[in-house]
């Protein structure tokens, strides 16, 4: 059962301004990509409106799932790593007292550079896990765009 979409004045005035904006830019990116120098005409095809609007995308909100589930994998190699780090303090613990209270200069260097490579792997995490949302969000449009295409009956 479809429901009944109702909208109002605000609503439809804003509707028509958001379409006509996008109208816009798809035609300013189909003039961009044909603007050859000398043609007075552009000629706008089908095929050019729909491949730019393969690359426009209404953002879907996501679950809480979806979310716990994002959260969860960029989480669980921050606390891996805390873990195994915890350990080795642990383990190492009289050696690390004994050098902060004895070599406090060589100990600023320590952590200085400690605290660089933490930061520069939990960067180099965070690039990794975005990159392969947004592969898996390419992913799942092209099968989508692909499956679009397909005849539902002969």
């Amino acid at each position: 059962m479809e429901k009944i979409i109702s909208y109002t004045n605000s609503a439809t005035s804003k509707m028509e301004k958001v379409i006509s904006g996008l109208r816009k830019k798809i035609e300013d990116d189909i003039v961009e990509s044909k603007n050859f120098p000398g043609e007075e005409i552009i000629e706008i095809t089908a095929s050019d409106i729909e491949n730019t609007f393969n690359r426009v995308r209404i953002i879907k909100r996501y679950s809480k799932k979806s979310f716990n589930n994002r959260l969860i994998t960029l989480l669980l190699p921050i606390y891996f790593l805390s873990g195994i780090l915890l350990m080795l303090f642990g383990v190492y613990y009289k050696e690390i007292k004994d050098f902060i209270e004895n070599d406090r200069e060589q100990l600023a260097f320590v952590l200085s550079g400690f605290i660089l490579s933490l930061t520069a792997g939990a960067i180099y995490f965070l690039r990794k896990f975005r990159e392969n949302e947004r592969r898996k969000e390419i992913i799942e449009k092209n099968y989508e765009n692909s499956n679009r295409f397909k005849p539902e009956s002969f």
